[in-house]
């Protein structure tokens, strides 16, 4: 496994945590993403692996549901193949 699959995996395991402690406490999307202060599209595509939840975003919604400190404390990797970030887009300018 690459590194920046491991990095999916391991965003895309922190997320299903914040969603599955959002339906065991019976909660909607919609609840969130208000107290969020994001669009349910937005957090609908974090959800789905589509965008990556920043982790100012994961820390709230952790925050909002309580969640166990093993969740809680995980640093999500943000890296998504394909994509650049706006450093490595810079860069490349630079170079051009």
């Amino acid at each position: 496994m690459t590194q920046t699959s491991s990095a999916i995996n391991a965003n895309k395991e922190a997320v299903e945590a914040i969603f599955s402690i959002l339906d065991e406490q019976g909660r909607m999307r919609k609840w969130l993403a208000t107290r969020l202060g994001i669009s349910k599209s937005a957090l609908w595509n974090y959800e789905r692996g589509i965008r990556a939840m920043p982790q100012d975003v994961f820390d709230r919604a952790c925050k909002i549901l309580n969640a166990p400190s093993s969740i809680a404390s995980t640093q999500i990797p943000v890296s998504r193949p394909g994509r650049k970030s706006f450093s490595q887009k810079s860069s490349a300018k630079k170079g051009a």
